[in-house]
């Protein structure tokens, strides 16, 4: 597996290294617009011991969660940029592409338009993408906010990229994939969410805003945007 990684990132920083920002570009950029897109709904899932065993609750939606999110992601922008301008309600992004490609290409064009409406240096986009951990069926998948059940635990799965886009090319500041393990809870399967107590609700929403917020951050560091001092 080492040796599968030192291929990789060689390969990949030769294939797309041309999308990416100069490092002297980072130290410009003082104001940035932030969008989060990623919608408050959970996609929970119960993992059993046969596939007769697995079941899926998709795309609920879940109150309070909302400003969670958008508090987490304001959050790690002020604490990375001097200037934040946070967009409550940004316009429609461009969709996904279903197959491999940069995503600067994908968005690029979408972060120049907002970063010349704002007067910004820089574009900050939260993005939910599709997929699941290592170790489930590959038919469990969640876009956004995924949550597994194991027994009486649940494992909160944030399925986010995080772009860090220059306000005038387009291009990616640098890349980042924050792969760590996610936080547990001791929690069983509901078949709604709603079916859980107010207590039990307040633990999985906790956990997943500690998880997102980790994610979040841990992605835009990898980029080479760590905490300003204080």
């Amino acid at each position: 597996m080492k040796r599968l990684a030192l291929l990789i990132f060689p390969l990949a920083t030769f294939l797309l290294g041309g999308c990416v920002s100069p490092p002297s570009e980072k130290l410009k950029v003082k104001r940035v617009v932030v969008a989060n897109f990623l919608e408050p709904k959970l996609s929970r899932f119960s993992v059993g011991f046969t596939v007769f065993g697995n079941r899926a609750s998709l795309n609920e939606r879940v109150d309070g969660l909302e400003q969670g999110l958008n508090d987490s992601v304001k959050a790690v922008a002020k604490q990375r940029f001097t200037d934040v301008v946070f967009l409550n309600n940004p316009p429609p992004a461009p969709p996904r592409r279903m197959y491999f490609t940069d995503l600067s290409e994908v968005y690029g064009g979408f972060a120049k338009t907002l970063a010349q409406q704002h007067q910004a240096d820089a574009v900050m986009l939260v993005l939910p993408r599709t997929g699941f951990p290592y170790g489930v069926p590959r038919d469990m998948m969640a876009t956004g906010i995924g949550v597994y059940h194991m027994g009486n635990t649940a494992q909160v799965e944030p399925m986010v990229d995080v772009l860090v886009l220059n306000g005038q090319t387009g291009r990616r500041y640098g890349f980042g994939v924050a792969l760590r393990p996610s936080p547990t809870v001791s929690l069983p399967w509901r078949e709604r969410f709603n079916d859980y107590s107010p207590s039990e609700r307040q633990v999985l929403i906790q956990a997943i805003h500690e998880s997102f917020v980790t994610r979040v951050a841990r992605t835009v560091d990898m980029q080479g945007f760590r905490p300003r001092p204080q």
